[in-house]
């Protein structure tokens, strides 16, 4: 059937999109085709008629260790106006404006000049402290993960030149609470606005012939053809028929209540990635796509499990039968306790991302798959006795054989006795990686003493 088919490569998709880097061609710049030029501690290339900036080095020495530094960007460099901004500093050398002040934690404000056209993949990806910035009048574009997890950024207005957002463009800036696609829009990139949790609406201005908003959410006109209705034979004359339906592309994150998923709505990928409002899903029995049951969200073949409501509380039990948990499908949830099926073979990326409220877990035979390392409160883990590879002691999981300590739960609390079985341990078993962050923490703040077994040869330092 070529609407399983579809489904089939709608899945393949999601469990791989975090593992592929994603770029917006249509923004990039790439400094290496062009001759790089320095104008004082900025670094730029002649681009289109005037300067684009591409580095920054070193910093401005009057500016002393504060935080809520102001940095203004200059509109000329060496007598070119600048009209483009890409990633204006290196990573890896630390990221800071001088000896005391780092980009990443200290600069809330930023000032670009009137002259900027377009701001590039990067340009303040990561900073942390960024409260505000204005977008010039006369820019078209904004680059992928240009305010990529700008948590602090309150306020975006953007401007009727506006042409397209790229991919991860405003990717976890959890402090917005309203954003305004103008007219001008024609092209918003996947995961534009995702993530940004705080978000209570969606507006976009009157004349966007691409977008509009619906009940508060980010949405596209979309079809799909008649014959993906079908379940079995159907008539060749009316196969080709396109149907309307509303795509959604992102659900404001803070909206709060039930979500009526109509007959022809469709949600985009990471539509609802870390919404924290919904309280339960209900699905028109009409829609092609889903159906719900008890408030959780699962496709129409009752197979997988889309995504359960940020604001659902309490124990939630799998139906039998489930074989796919999606991508993100409880991240920054609610519940306390969850039971997977052993019919669950396949589990998606941070499909468990920080449920800070989940204290017990039942995987069934599913471990493999799970990452419960940002699980702030997890103590309890059950594994069913048919896994093959992991096994349970006291709620720290083993390999089978019981010779390697393979993981701890985060809100393990007490004393810590290993096996007399046991000579080492997995690297991540003790650590807690932030997928969307650049770094990994220990987390044995809740042990209060180790016991190594006899065998233990592997050496514990956190």
């Amino acid at each position: 059937m070529k609407r399983n088919r579809l489904k089939q490569i709608m899945i393949i998709c999601s469990l791989i999109i975090f593992a592929i880097e994603v770029f917006d061609t249509k923004s990039v710049v790439y400094a290496a085709e062009y001759t790089e030029k320095k104008s004082g501690y900025y670094s730029y290339i002649d681009y289109e008629g005037g300067a684009w900036i591409t580095g920054y080095d070193n910093g401005l020495e009057y500016w002393e260790q504060e935080d809520n530094i102001t940095w203004k960007i200059p509109d000329t460099l060496n007598g070119l106006k600048v009209v483009g901004i890409g990633d204006i500093y290196d990573r890896d050398q630390g990221g800071y404006l001088n000896y005391y002040v780092s980009i990443e934690y200290n600069v809330s404000k930023i000032i670009l000049p009137d002259s900027i056209s377009e701001i590039g993949e990067d340009a303040f990806s990561k900073f942390y402290s960024l409260k505000s910035i204005n977008i010039p009048n006369q820019v078209t574009g904004i680059g992928c993960k240009a305010f990529f997890k700008c948590k602090e950024l309150q306020n975006i207005e953007f401007p009727d030149s506006l042409d397209y957002i790229g991919d991860y463009a405003f990717y976890g800036c959890s402090s917005l609470t309203s954003i305004t696609i103008p007219a001008s829009v024609e092209e918003i990139y996947d995961n534009a606005f995702a993530d940004c949790r705080s978000v209570v609406s969606y507006k976009v201005s009157s004349g966007n012939s691409n977008y509009f908003s619906y009940k508060d959410m980010l949405c596209q006109n979309s079809f799909h053809y008649k014959y993906e209705e079908y379940e079995e034979e159907y008539d060749e004359d009316d196969a080709d028929e396109e149907v309307p339906e509303i795509k959604v592309i992102q659900y404001p994150g803070a909206k709060k209540g039930a979500f009526f998923i109509e007959k022809n709505m469709y949600l985009d990928w990471f539509a609802l990635l870390n919404e924290t409002g919904i309280t339960e899903f209900t699905v028109d029995s009409e829609n092609m796509y889903y159906c719900s049951k008890n408030g959780i969200l699962y496709d129409k073949e009752n197979t997988q499990l889309i995504a359960a409501p940020g604001a659902m509380t309490g124990e939630l039990i799998i139906p039998d039968g489930i074989q796919l948990i999606q991508t993100n499908a409880f991240s920054n949830g609610s519940l306390s306790k969850i039971t997977i099926p052993e019919s669950v073979d396949l589990v998606g990326d941070n499909a468990f991302y920080h449920c800070n409220q989940l204290k017990s877990i039942n995987v069934g035979k599913c471990f493999k798959f799970i990452d419960l390392s940002t699980c702030q409160n997890l103590s309890e883990i059950i594994i069913s006795s048919d896994d093959t590879d992991y096994t349970v002691i006291d709620n720290i999981v083993y390999d089978k054989k019981i010779e390697t300590m393979v993981f701890c739960p985060r809100g393990y609390k007490g004393k810590l006795v290993f096996p007399n079985t046991v000579t080492s341990y997995e690297y991540d078993c003790f650590e807690s990686a932030d997928d969307y962050e650049d770094f990994v923490y220990y987390r044995c703040d809740l042990i209060t003493e180790w016991y190594l077994g006899e065998k233990f040869t592997s050496h514990i330092d956190h």
